[in-house]
């Protein structure tokens, strides 16, 4: 049986590649797989073109980093990296362009550096070809029953045929059509078992592994690899214990969570090939994570969500790490590989909170067919709104809400009855989605007119009386005001299309309301007193969150969060005329960030990407941050309040 290749051996696997692709014969599976797509071996140009810079000596840029980093889980060494990267540039040298690879990648200069946004831009090009593929399957659950099988026969015989496939199971318009989840959900997911339904056609009886990698939008990345079932022929069936058992995911999902799953037959490989393997799923569950948060965190397209997108991504990363694994050992030991993108609704949809099982098959063809079985548990995350206080001594410890419900979403603080140590709070109930409000006069909080709604509301307090703003579960924004101890009804505001909280700020006398449209734009209106004003759009601001507003130093400042991840202010004396968005510090978060103005200083809380909650101070055009909450999730609030400044969590 084959070894691990050597050094030596997979530079000419290398070379084997990039010449098939000009006709020469193709030995390996693997380069006669990739003349199938042009578009799916993106990611493969792109990380040859990384390993060509390096081989120059040239500063990689962010992209070609992680790319070398997924090349090295497949190296010795970076000399050996930098070998292939020769190899390609000379064939793209020589010819032209290597004729496989798309004309984005053909067309660069050595000295040119591939980028995120060259990538995000030369994959919507390509993506079109990609998700035309027998291999890529589209799947919208809405359409399916839980424990049936979604995949087609052609799809099934095109797994054998490229070696691979990619599966996206998501909701119809569901990245438009729905508010963008306040909390995550508890996601674990393990294999459970599998059944042979056909053995390879190698006499004897086979011997199959597992390798599986994992990446939530969360940023959690899970690999591992199985011991050998030995003695597998048509009909049996191996259960996932003792030994063999793993985790796939033990972790919280935001979005999106996305799986990679190969099937081998055992070829009795060393050590060294498993170790690299390692490595290479690794490197394939921080790619999946990456691709997760993409797709979590990037603004919808305007055909209804980025379904087609991720498909595509997932490819990319596939066609990348099949190739790796194909020039480390005999790729024909590998059956079948797949990668598997969930949506939040397919999670919920196919997995419950006692759990489920659900399978897809494996089909190699020739190397064996299997069915392999996941069983899930998938839950809204149980969470009790918490807060801490700035005073004059610095933060307090967390303490609790009185009311001691779960919420389905972080809280909400507002300045409201001065005679009262605590602000007012807003907080939505997880076990019914009802906003509750609470105050001095009840703190255990009170049902808010039946109101139901999936993301934090909005509140301020505009002469005298206190406002309210929240996205309806039928989609559509609402606001109400209490006038005196009674809350009016909902009022719902025509042709304000949302899928995130509002945002509420009163400057210079007048009630201000911001909000994300479902184009990722930003806009902003005013109140007139019975309604709202016409809606005013932020230039081409595009962002995945929602906006925050506050009043501070006779100006209105307005936050958002950028398509870079970095969080953007501005400000308005007279809120018509504004000053221009520039970044604040370094930082970087997924989530909405919050203002508020007290003692004299803008405040700005964030969560990092870790889910660290930090509270930013601005000294002159400077920020500093002190870290307030390890690891917490969703937006925060900021309330100033009777000499204190609150900041409301979960």
């Amino acid at each position: 049986m084959p070894q691990f290749r050597t050094a030596a051996e997979r530079l000419e696997q290398v070379r084997e590649t990039l010449e098939g692709f000009q006709g020469a014969r193709a030995g390996s599976r693997a380069a006669r797989r990739l003349g199938l797509s042009r578009g799916q071996n993106l990611l493969i140009g792109a990380a040859l073109h990384a390993a060509a810079r390096l081989e120059q000596g040239l500063e990689p840029t962010e992209l070609e980093e992680l790319l070398l980093q997924m090349l090295r889980a497949g190296a010795d060494d970076d000399a050996e990296v930098a070998s292939w990267g020769r190899l390609f540039a000379e064939q793209r040298s020589v010819r032209g362009g290597v004729k496989v690879f798309p004309a984005a990648i053909n067309g660069l200069d050595v000295k040119t550096g591939y980028r995120m946004e060259d990538l995000r831009a030369d994959l919507a090009e390509v993506t079109p070809e990609i998700v035309a593929q027998p291999n890529v399957e589209i799947i919208d659950v809405t359409r399916t029953t839980p424990g049936e099988s979604t995949d087609s026969e052609e799809f099934l015989e095109a797994l054998a045929e490229y070696g691979g496939g990619v599966t996206v199971l998501t909701a119809s318009q569901e990245r438009m059509a729905k508010p963008v989840p306040a909390l995550p959900l508890k996601v674990h997911l393990a294999p459970s078992w599998f059944r042979c339904d056909r053995r390879s056609g190698e006499l004897g009886k086979d011997e199959i592994y597992w390798a599986m990698s994992a990446g939530a939008d969360s940023n959690a990345k899970k690999s591992f690899k199985t011991p050998e079932f030995g003695s597998v022929v048509t009909g049996s069936e191996r259960a996932f214990t003792g030994s063999h058992a793993g985790t796939l995911a033990d972790t919280t999902v935001r979005g999106h969570l996305a799986l990679n799953i190969e099937c081998w037959e055992a070829d009795h490989s060393s050590g060294g090939f498993y170790n690299k393997m390692r490595e290479v799923l690794a490197t394939m569950a921080e790619r999946l994570a990456d691709g997760a948060k993409e797709q979590t965190y990037s603004p919808p397209d305007r055909e209804g969500g980025n379904a087609d997108g991720w498909a595509a991504l997932l490819a990319i990363i596939l066609g990348l790490v099949n190739l790796l694994l194909g020039w480390l050992t005999n790729d024909d030991d590998l059956v079948c590989e797949r990668s598997i993108g969930l949506s939040r609704d397919a999670l919920t949809r196919y997995f419950t909170p006692t759990g489920r099982e659900e399978s897809w098959v494996f089909d190699g063809g020739g190397g064996g067919r299997h069915r392999l079985y996941l069983r899930g548990t998938v839950s809204l995350l149980q969470v009790r709104p918490r807060y801490r206080t700035l005073s004059g001594s610095g933060w307090g410890t967390e303490g609790y809400f009185s009311d001691r419900r779960n919420v389905s979403t972080p809280p909400v603080g507002v300045s409201h009855e001065n005679n009262s140590s605590k602000p007012g709070v807003f907080y939505t109930d997880a076990a019914t989605n009802e906003l509750f409000w609470a105050d001095t006069t009840n703190n255990d909080g009170a049902g808010f007119h039946g109101v139901g709604t999936a993301v934090p509301p909005a509140a301020a307090v505009h002469d005298g009386n206190l406002y309210c703003a929240h996205l309806g579960l039928d989609k559509r924004l609402y606001w109400n005001v209490r006038t005196g101890s009674n809350w009016g009804g909902p009022n719902a505001i025509a042709h304000w299309d949302t899928r995130h909280s509002p945002a509420l700020a009163v400057h210079n006398n007048t009630l201000y309301c911001a909000h994300t449209g479902v184009d990722g734009h930003l806009y902003l209106a005013t109140f007139t007193g019975s309604g709202w004003g016409n809606l005013t759009m932020f230039g081409a601001w595009g962002t995945a969150t929602a906006p925050a507003l506050t009043s501070h130093g006779g100006r209105l400042y307005f936050a958002h969060v950028g398509v870079d991840g970095r969080i953007y202010l501005d400000s308005s004396a007279n809120g018509t005329s504004w000053s221009g968005a520039g970044a604040v510090s370094s930082w970087l978060t997924y989530d909405t960030p919050a203002l508020a103005s007290h003692g004299g200083t803008l405040h700005l809380a964030y969560r990092d990407r870790s889910g660290n909650l930090h509270v930013g101070a601005q000294t002159g055009s400077s920020w500093s941050a002190t870290q307030v909450q390890t690891g917490g999730h969703g937006t925060p609030s900021l309330v100033s309040h009777n000499g204190n400044l609150h900041a409301l969590y979960v």
